[in-house]
């Protein structure tokens, strides 16, 4: 598989922006997507050593609700 590093500020979630700020990250890497266009899109990107869903509505961090997390990547059939 070939993921993409990417600058904090070009992801569309402040809530992961600020996150990787606060822990002085500038760069994280892209895992996946499921693929859909807008507020349908999930990204899947790893901050730190911690990954995370971005969606329209919010960051889901799998430290936070692991249960939450791959139910998400079950149901939007994403592999990462």
């Amino acid at each position: 598989m070939n993921y993409n590093i990417v600058s904090t500020e070009s992801v569309q979630s402040v809530e992961i922006t600020d996150e990787a700020k606060s822990n002085g990250i500038k760069e994280i890497i892209e895992l996946g997507s499921n693929w859909k266009l807008g507020d349908e899109l999930i990204t899947i990107y790893l901050v730190g050593c911690v990954r995370v869903a971005a969606t329209s509505s919010g960051a889901l961090w799998e430290d936070t609700d692991s249960m939450a997390f791959f139910e998400l990547l079950e149901a939007e059939s994403i592999c990462i």
